[in-house]
This record gives structure tokens, C-alpha cells and sequence, in this order.
């Protein structure tokens, strides 16, 4: 955002302000279009309740496995000789549910269910103990 954009901002809610409620419709579709904004943060920076923004808004996802998932791949690994992760799904699709009432697994069942679904790729991501880039 540059010196002129503030400029223009500040004088387009200079005129909104000013503005009956057909021209403040009319202001407010110039400035969706010059934007590209969706239409309510438009008002809202048009009101001054928000700030611009100069790029997209990237929100981390929230994660879906954690310590004890990772901690329970690691142990079915080792119970395994450590193959690959995608013979290890394979094979967790058919052992899981026996080492799992048999106790040898010991894990909470809210973490068996996510064992049940997780992907081998994840099981890479957790094995490696790396964690997802920021922004990705």
C-alpha cells in the first residue's frame, strides 16, 4: 500500500461519510471494485473499523494430530522394524484393532480413531518430528 492508496482511502471516507445512502452504495461498489474486497470488510474500512490489508489473510489450519499420535506411530514403527509409511498404513489396517484390545498399544480411543485415518504422508510428517512451514 502505497502513499497514493492511503490518499485515496482517506478522501473516499471522507465521502462516505458525507454521503447520503445512494451515493454510499454507489462509493461502496467503486471501492469492491477497485479493491477486489468482499463487500462487508469494504464497509468496515470504509467506516474505519478496519485496516487494510495489502495481501490475503492466511490462517494456520488448527492441527489434527498431536504428541500422542505421533508418540504411537513411533511405538508401531518400532513394532514393525520401521518400514516405510505407506506399508506401515497397510499393515496398521490390519494389526491396529488386535494390538489395540490386546494392550500392547496403549493410547487414549480418540487417539486410536485418528490412527485409524491418518495418511502416510502424515505419518512422514510426524516421524520426521517436523512441523508444517508457517504460511503453508
Amino acid at each position: 500500500m502505497g502513499r497514493t492508496d492511503d490518499q485515496y482511502l482517506k478522501r473516499l471516507q471522507a465521502r462516505h461519510r458525507k454521503a447520503s445512502r445512494k451515493e454510499r452504495s454507489v462509493i461502496l461498489d467503486e471501492f469492491v471494485k477497485t479493491t477486489g474486497y468482499h463487500r462487508k470488510h469494504a464497509i468496515a474500512v470504509l467506516n474505519g473499523r478496519r485496516e487494510r490489508v495489502s495481501g490475503p489473510i492466511r490462517r494456520p489450519r488448527r492441527r489434527v494430530y498431536g504428541a500422542e499420535e505421533a508418540g504411537a506411530i513411533a511405538i508401531l514403527a518400532d513394532l514393525f522394524d520401521h518400514i516405510c509409511s505407506k506399508r506401515l498404513r497397510a499393515a496398521m489396517d490390519v494389526e491396529l484393532p488386535r494390538l489395540y484390545k490386546a494392550g500392547t498399544l496403549h493410547v487414549r480411543p480418540e487417539c486410536y480413531e485418528k490412527l485409524l485415518a491418518v495418511s502416510p504422508a502424515t505419518m512422514d510428517r510426524l516421524r520426521a518430528g517436523r512441523q508444517r512451514m508457517p504460511g503453508k
